[in-house]
């Protein structure tokens, strides 16, 4: 199964570590794991993850409040074709977060 990781950052945060543990546990002849994240700037877990076999995609981001970085990720899905399944961590916190699976449609869950 081919899974997509959708968060904002890949900081040294503990939602992000739950990541790194998830993909040295799971099986990788049975699952493929990748990790799409909107800020340059929070990628200290990228070099442990892509030691995992997780490829890592940065969007680009300056400010997660700008949606474009949907149209982004949309566009990579459709070149890759290569997601079973999305799960996303809240790009926004507060209770006005918004969820990417309402623009990306099927099988985008957050």
């Amino acid at each position: 199964m081919r899974v997509l990781w959708l968060v904002k950052g890949l900081g040294p945060g503990g939602a992000e570590r739950l990541l790194v543990s998830a993909a040295a546990a799971h099986d990788r002849r049975e699952f493929e794991f990748r990790v799409t994240y909107l800020l340059p700037w929070k990628d200290a877990l990228v070099p442990e993850l892509e030691a995992l076999g997780v490829a890592c995609t940065c969007l680009g981001v300056n400010d997660e409040r700008d949606l474009r970085w949907a149209r982004r990720l949309r566009r990579d899905l459709r070149a890759t074709r290569s997601t079973s399944s999305m799960r996303s961590l809240r790009i926004r916190q507060g209770s006005q977060g918004w969820w990417p699976a309402r623009c990306l449609g099927p099988g985008a869950h957050g």
